[in-house]
């Protein structure tokens, strides 16, 4: 508990908030540079299901994975 409250006062985020904040980063980072399924970047990410991954994805990101990664090709 001390931890916690330390690390929210440190970052602004608890640890899990910032576990997923760099996670989302991450998978960011992949889907626009790299050709990986959404599928394989979820398990690569610590994901067990998918489609949980993609709700949290669209829940912090706005889009969902596959919108993202048609974005970003779209921009290139």
């Amino acid at each position: 508990a001390y931890f916690r409250r330390l690390f929210k006062e440190y970052s602004g985020l608890s640890p899990s908030e910032y576990r997923c904040e760099r996670r989302m980063e991450k998978a960011r980072e992949l889907l626009e540079h790299t050709d990986i399924t959404v599928e394989a970047l979820s398990e690569l990410l610590g994901y067990a299901d998918p489609s949980y991954f993609c709700r949290v994805f669209k829940k912090t990101v706005g889009i969902s994975p596959s919108q993202y990664k048609k974005n970003m090709a779209e921009d290139k």
